[in-house]
């Protein structure tokens, strides 16, 4: 060791051999020599580490704290920080061991750099601590969202991919009267709750929701009771750690089904009672027109049996002259051809009524002309139209014939004149009513169009809504373009569209098949 210690050559060759830093100090403290790798690693020069104390490069002085008594040949394991030149903190175990052999009193000091390993340390540690408050966290979620799922006023269940129920809220048991050990014990599948799908089609319907990854709809599901519910079913497919599950929510409509139920019986009624209503103005329509005709041929009537009771007595008194009888030959010629005009008139409007009210009543399907029909309702619109301005046009060909619902086409135009006379004509004394036919790939557009004030864009919105109507006590129920939709889309098969705007007039565009079904 003395011929070491006293060869410096080798004994800086020896310790550059060392992998860690290596240190000789004294009981002051002082670097009294140093390997290459502590240079290396300080990034001092040698020359500067052996003018340092030890205490210079520690963060904490505490590698020589515990050998302040002499003598001792005990040596220790700490771990310390030291600063490098650059001024970085580098992690170091160092091992201390005194030696008293020597001419001076030294400490050796091997410093093995763990700097990487405390980095990763204090990493794995903020990756614990970051985990623990995810988990913490997610805890807490968990927690909330079982808190919100258990207290939710609609049943939620989770089920697997065959439809059976693995998990529920207490929702789900106050709907359909199972029990928590029931839902646990008896193996509940969705097929014994849905009446509406055999299990083929269940399992059908949840492998629709996996490829499209969620769905809505309503359906009925029947209770432990045996009672039905509908409901409104909202299912999410989600795939787990464990298994793939449905995530299922459902609200009870049965009361909402109900009501719309009683609104649509309500609704059909008071359709009904329009249609009654519009049937009983036409009558009184019509009745009001024969009046004329009828009253003229009663008048004349009159007037020929006066006249033929004055020539009996002229007559009878033998005063009779040529004159007389070629007067009274006369007066029974004019009177007789205008008494048979009026009849006409009376039978064309009793035929052409007759037609359109079993048409209305009846509503059965045959083959009639389009355009001579329409000429024929236009005539038991007559009493509506005779004391206005307004003129009516229809155009297209004469022999179109369509095998379809007469009484929905007369209640149709009867309806959308009474629009165009209620409303779009409301202060406009001349209007002009269009009704163009045409006929393409067996499908026939029936347009009709006005040049009243037209509608704004809010109102035109809600123009085929039920009760909807800006005439609201005044005589409008609101459900005269309501039933007009109604037959073109359900009676006729067709579709119905309206373009309007403010100041420019109305257009109603109808289609439906030549042949109806």
């Amino acid at each position: 060791m003395h011929q070491i210690v006293d060869n410096p050559k080798c004994l800086d060759e020896i310790l550059d051999f060392i992998v860690d830093a290596f240190f000789i100090v004294n009981h002051q403290g002082q670097i009294l020599k140093v390997n290459q790798n502590a240079v290396d690693i300080l990034k001092y020069s040698k020359k500067e580490l052996l003018k340092m104390k030890l205490e210079e490069l520690e963060v904490e002085h505490q590698v020589l704290k515990d050998f302040d008594i002499p003598a001792t040949e005990e040596s220790y394991s700490v771990e310390c920080k030291l600063k490098t030149a650059t001024g970085q903190i580098k992690h170091f175990e160092i091992t201390v061991t005194e030696v008293d052999k020597l001419e001076e009193e030294v400490f050796l000091i091997f410093a093995h750099n763990i700097t990487q390993y405390k980095e990763k340390e204090i990493e794995l540690k903020q990756t614990c601590r970051e985990n623990k408050d995810f988990v913490d966290e997610l805890r807490k979620q968990k927690n909330r969202i079982n808190t919100i799922l258990q207290t939710s006023m609609d049943a939620f269940w989770i089920m697997d991919i065959e439809g059976y129920i693995l998990e529920t809220n207490e929702a789900f048991r106050n709907m359909f009267g199972y029990s928590l050990m029931e839902i646990m014990n008896l193996n509940i599948n969705i097929n014994d709750l849905d009446v509406t799908r055999d299990k083929v089609s269940i399992l059908e319907k949840l492998q629709g929701i996996r490829y499209e990854g969620k769905d809505r709809f309503e359906t009925k599901y029947k209770c432990k009771n045996g009672n039905m519910k509908d409901l409104e079913i909202s299912v999410t497919y989600v795939e787990t750690l464990d298994e793939p599950i449905f995530e299922v929510f459902a609200r009870d409509i049965s009361e909402r089904k109900k009501k719309e139920k009683a609104l649509q019986r309500t609704q059909k009624q008071l359709v009904q009672s329009e249609k009654m209503a519009a049937l009983g103005r036409l009558v009184a329509g019509i009745a009001h027109e024969i009046n004329t005709p009828i009253g003229v041929g009663i008048t004349a009537a009159s007037h020929i049996a006066d006249e033929t009771k004055s020539i009996i007595d002229l007559y009878n008194d033998n005063n009779m002259k040529r004159e007389d009888l070629e007067n009274y030959l006369k007066t029974i010629l004019d009177t007789s051809d205008m008494i048979l005009k009026n009849l006409d008139n009376a039978s064309e409007l009793i035929s052409n009524f007759k037609q359109v009210a079993v048409d209305r009543t009846d509503n059965k399907k045959r083959k009639f002309k389009l355009k001579e029909y329409l000429k024929d309702v236009l005539v038991s619109l007559k009493p509506k139209l005779k004391n206005t301005k307004h003129k009516v046009k229809i155009n297209g060909a004469d022999d179109l014939e369509v095998d379809t619902y007469p009484g929905a086409i007369s209640q149709i135009i009867t309806n959308l004149t009474v629009n165009s006379l209620r409303h779009a004509f409301e202060k406009q004394e001349q209007g002009v009513i269009k009704i163009d036919i045409l006929e393409k790939d067996k499908v026939v557009e029936l347009r009709y169009s006005d040049n009243g004030r037209g509608m704004a864009e809010e109102e035109k919105e809600k123009i085929f809504d039920p009760f909807y109507t800006t005439k609201r006590g005044q005589g409008g129920t609101g459900l005269g373009l309501n039933l007009v939709y109604n037959l073109v889309t359900s009676t006729l098969n067709g579709k119905i569209e309206c373009d309007s705007k403010l100041g420019e007039g109305t257009t109603f565009t109808i289609l439906f098949p030549k042949e109806g079904n």
